[in-house]
């Protein structure tokens, strides 16, 4: 079978690298091509990584959306969208050349955005599989108007999976999606997976994402996982951002040796700020703790990223703190404490 992968993040291509694995555990072999919307700083080692584990036979990497919106212009933008697809076949190397592969292939695309929009303007007769992209998959709901002037002009997707265009819905947490979502949800059960993978298998994934990390099991561990909340303009300041994590880390019991795990965005550099603690490397997802086995933390805390409750019994008790800090935060206050809600408080 023809897969066609589009990823953003590293957490996509974790999501994607247990979907390929989930097909391996079932003895299918499947010929998949990976296309990689620019976003995320030095992934140039994990994509060679991937080539060479033979996840994909070949990466295509094309420009995210401000860079696409640029290279329309203004006017082709509002009234020739289409021309879109043109300027990235011409552009973007090895795109054009396997117009056919994808034209029959299934396509997965990570977290619907606009950024995307090369495959619906390209592809319109085909149906698309959506892998959810986080929080913010479970709690985005288009406004009505929006879906009208999507249904009205036909230029992109109605973004986050409720274009008709999307047929499946792949999710950690099917239940907890938006009703419409929810109804063409497949579930990833990322633990389920995790368990199967032989010890080799995982060894692989770990030299993918060049994760090397062995930790005392002897000794009790809370891990934070921060979220890019100040390049994403959810507080005004780098240092609103630091002082948050400095007022979380005051709470944890002495006891504990503390750990961060930065989002795989985020330019700050942890050790000089917050004392005592261990930063992880950025460049892997949190749900790749999943594969050291459970109850590797004793504590977890975020503000709002899912990433934590993926973690499962990785994570003994988690701690979702953002009600504590929603003071701080200058947009999605609402859709911040529906996360919660999905969830669990403290």
């Amino acid at each position: 079978m023809k897969n066609t992968f589009v990823a953003t993040t590293v957490y996509h291509l974790y999501l994607i690298i247990l979907l390929i694995e989930k097909d391996r555990l079932s003895s299918i072999e499947n010929d998949n091509l990976l296309v990689i919307i620019e976003h995320t700083d030095n992934l140039d080692p994990i994509i060679a990584n991937l080539l060479k584990h033979h996840y994909f036979r070949k990466v295509i990497i094309i420009p995210n959306k401000k860079s696409q919106k640029r290279k329309l212009g203004k006017f082709n933008y509002i009234f020739n969208r289409k021309k879109l697809v043109t300027i990235l076949d011409t552009q973007c190397e090895g795109l054009k050349e396997e117009e056919n592969f994808i034209a029959n292939s299934k396509i997965f695309i990570s977290d619907i955005d606009s950024s995307k929009n090369y495959f619906y303007l390209k592809f319109r007769n085909k149906k698309f599989s959506m892998i959810e992209g986080g929080s913010l998959t479970y709690v985005q709901i288009p406004s009505k108007t929006t879906i009208y002037k999507k249904k009205l002009l036909k230029n992109g997707f109605i973004e986050n999976g409720f274009d008709k265009k999307v047929e499946e819905v792949y999710a950690l947490s099917p239940s907890k999606l938006p009703k419409v979502l929810a109804k063409k949800a497949i579930k990833i059960d990322i633990k389920a997976i995790s368990k199967k993978l032989s010890s080799e298998r995982i060894q692989t994934i770990f030299k993918v994402f060049n994760f090397n990390i062995s930790l005392d099991n002897k000794e009790k561990k809370a891990l934070i996982v921060t979220q890019n909340i100040y390049d994403e303009s959810y507080v005004d300041t780098e240092l609103d951002k630091i002082n948050i994590y400095k007022d979380l880390i005051s709470k944890i019991p002495n006891e504990y040796s503390v750990f961060i795990k930065a989002h795989p965005r985020e330019n700050t550099d942890y050790s000089k700020y917050l004392k005592n603690v261990t930063v992880f490397p950025k460049s892997f997802p949190a749900e790749l703790f999943l594969l050291l086995g459970d109850n590797t933390f004793d504590l977890g805390y975020t503000l709002f990223s899912t990433s934590l409750n993926n973690l499962a019994d990785c994570v003994r008790e988690k701690k979702f703190v953002a009600l504590e800090y929603i003071d701080h935060f200058k947009k999605n206050k609402e859709q911040i404490k529906e996360v919660i809600k999905l969830y669990q408080t403290i």
